[in-house]
């Protein structure tokens, strides 16, 4: 069963390894704990040693062994794990045994982004400020399962096994989001207890991380539109004759081509989402924050027992994904679902910085021979895109909470 899932996502390879933005991921987490007061117990951290802190948190860490390497025999299990500690072997020895402990990319680096060192800080600073740390190389590089090249490659220069580390597909059954989230929740909870609070926090904003990319739609699902598969020019491309031949390379055309075109539509989804929070957060903002009231008997008999059960039942974002999609190429138009003028016809154009910023500081306004009509159809996609954010932003904000909530409960210091 799992060949037969293997194989049909390979035809539906269309997911890029990236999440929210920096500043999304640290407003989300800002907001979403405003409400949660015993936080406020942690006003000022310090930032004991690292080599101490992971001293008395893991003892004389080990480093992952071969079952960590999801890979079907164990001979090739081996391999990688060798292949990983040679790749790890140039690191700074205070990191190395940390790193390798957690199976984290030679990338990793323990820097201060805020010069905390020597002076204190507050729990809800460290949390938002390292909710992005893990999109700044710690997963990247990494040959840690066959499954991730369906969610990123394994590419080093590339966002490589990110996608893996940052996805959940197929009910769980592919990639690690939900994991790392609880890893980090009780990596944290750990180091709170033994006295290492600052360090505690950072390794939460970690697993927080996970947990949000978890409300990013096409995190959650692996072909979230037929949209995103150009079939047009594919199947018979013009060749060098100019006659239209039937494509040897169909398949791989079609992999490649949806998995830009669905990187075209992320990039610009996400940085209009980074757009609106920033620009005029009030409704977003208020989305995460949520009304404040209690559940009621329904919601404590269900509420999750586990941070790794809250991040499960995030990701059911996927119902969200395909009207998002959808939504999304219509309001940033399917110019982006099409090769670059002179281009071949099996290929697809890709987005860069520079377009997403102009695409998405216009794509509000009427284009250029577009009809009126036309253009409110593309208002209507913008305002249904937007909705079903604030909503995955509502649940996200809930999900947040719950997870601190349950840190809370296992420190002994929430109810």
């Amino acid at each position: 069963m799992r060949t037969v899932l293997w194989t049909l996502a390979a035809l539906a390879l269309s997911t890029p390894a990236f999440g929210w933005s920096e500043y999304t991921h640290q407003h989300l987490t800002a907001d979403a704990l405003k409400s949660v007061k015993w936080l406020d117990r942690y006003q000022q951290l310090e930032v004991t040693p690292f080599d101490r802190m992971v001293r008395d948190v893991l003892g004389q860490p080990r480093a992952a062994g071969p079952e960590a390497f999801k890979f079907k025999s164990s001979a090739t299990q081996k391999q990688k794990q060798q292949d990983y500690l040679a790749s790890t072997a140039s690191m700074d020895p205070r990191v190395q045994s940390f790193a390798r402990h957690l199976l984290l990319s030679d990338q990793f680096k323990v820097g201060f982004a805020l010069g905390e060192q020597g002076r204190t800080i507050s729990a809800r600073q460290v949390l938002s400020s390292y909710a992005g740390e893990p999109d700044w190389g710690m997963d990247k590089g990494l040959n840690a399962s066959r499954d991730q090249t369906l969610m990123g490659g394994t590419d080093p220069k590339q966002t490589s096994s990110q996608g893996f580390r940052h996805m959940s597909f197929l009910l769980g059954r592919m990639g690690e989001a939900p994991d790392r989230t609880q890893l980090f929740f009780d990596l944290g909870a750990r180091a709170i207890q033994k006295g290492h609070p600052y360090w505690g926090f950072r390794f939460v904003a970690w697993g927080m991380h996970y947990l949000e990319d978890m409300g990013t739609p096409v995190h959650t699902s692996m072909l979230p539109t037929l949209k995103y598969i150009r079939v047009k020019g594919m199947v018979r491309p013009l060749d060098a004759d100019g006659k239209r031949h039937f494509n040897k390379n169909l398949v791989a055309d079609l992999v490649k081509g949806s998995a830009q075109i669905n990187a075209n539509y992320h990039f610009l989804y996400e940085h209009h989402v980074d757009r609106a929070y920033q620009s005029n957060g009030a409704t977003l903002s208020a989305a995460v924050q949520g009304d404040g009231g209690k559940p009621g008997w329904l919601g404590r008999l269900l509420a999750p027992r586990s941070v790794k059960q809250v991040a499960r039942r995030r990701a059911w974002s996927r119902l969200s994904t395909p009207s998002i999609a959808r939504n999304a190429v219509r309001f940033f138009t399917g110019i982006f679902r099409q090769p670059e003028a002179g281009a071949p016809s099996t290929t697809v154009r890709s987005v860069n910085e520079a377009i997403v910023s102009r695409t998405v500081a216009s794509a509000g306004s009427r284009m250029a021979g577009e009809s009126q009509r036309s253009f409110g159809s593309r208002l209507r996609s913008q305002e249904r895109v937007m909705r079903r954010t604030e909503g995955q932003f509502r649940k996200t904000g809930v999900a947040l909470r719950q997870a601190v909530n349950l840190l809370g409960r296992q420190i002994g210091v929430a109810h």
